[in-house]
């Protein structure tokens, strides 16, 4: 962790000027005694969801064997550890694959910045991932996934994660929020089914956001292909290799933001 990031009743306390204290069972608390080695006096960079970062003093009070308490001045301009890096304006439509996949995806595409997933069934995809553990567990794993991306990369901005029936209901909803003149789409495909390579994508000059799908380790079906490209999405390649979605994901994100010039 390169930042840890507080929960909302963890900010709410230390808005009531009250101490936060991870117990010892808490991964946060054995990061900081054995990972970091933070004594008592000594400070931890922590992160409000959505907020600021803020340098955070390890301090004594009420702390029971392995516990880890903290001082969070919420409004000390001298606590203040400068702002989160910014989001990508770019989201991540991307088939459902098996959880160990998708797991890998919400973690590094999270780090390097989208500001929204929208994962989609596709007509290649297992049903039965649609009720692993990673989504249907209580407590939400994949919640604490998105955040390890965030605290990976030192953000405290946490992407907006929605689940979808099939890849066309996740187009409609794409539809309804983004306008096509301001943003570029661009679907992954193998060369022999794509228009292009990515690295040669030129954006729209109007384009201020984009989004980029990737399907499911089988890729779209010629169906689903059909409604990317009625929904304005090019359809593009990384190249000859056929690769994980994990790697497609990450190599996508980059190329795309850098092709339009935020990174």
């Amino acid at each position: 962790m390169n930042l840890i990031l507080l929960h909302p009743h963890e900010v709410e306390a230390a808005r009531r000027g009250e101490p936060v204290t991870w117990p010892a069972t808490d991964e946060r608390a054995r990061h900081v005694r054995e990972v970091l080695r933070t004594g008592l006096g000594e400070c931890v960079l922590v992160g409000v969801p959505g907020g600021k970062r803020l340098w955070a003093r390890r301090v004594a009070a009420s702390e029971s064997r392995g516990a880890v308490t903290l001082a969070v001045e919420l409004e000390s301009a001298a606590a203040e550890a400068g702002p989160s890096p910014a989001p990508l304006p770019v989201t991540l439509l991307v088939g459902l694959a098996r959880p160990q996949t998708m797991r890998k995806v919400l973690v590094e595409a999270t780090a390097l910045g989208v500001t929204a997933f929208h994962v989609a069934r596709t007509e290649l995809s297992e049903r039965s991932y649609a009720t692993a553990k990673l989504w249907t567990e209580p407590g939400e794993p994949w919640r604490r996934l998105v955040a390890q991306g965030a605290e990976q990369a030192r953000s405290t901005y946490l992407p907006t994660v929605t689940h979808h029936r099939f890849v066309g209901e996740a187009l409609a909803a794409l539809a309804a929020t983004d306008s096509a003149a301001s943003t570029s789409r661009v679907a992954l495909e193998l060369p022999e089914g794509s228009e292009g390579r990515l690295a040669t994508f030129e954006p729209p000059a109007a384009a201020h956001r984009a989004v980029l799908a990737v399907g499911a380790e089988r890729g779209f079906t010629e169906r689903e292909q059909a409604w990317l490209r009625e929904a304005g999405f090019q359809l593009r390649s990384l190249g000859e290799r056929p690769l994980r979605t994990e790697t497609a994901c990450v190599a996508g994100v980059t190329l795309l933001a850098a092709r339009h010039g935020w990174l």
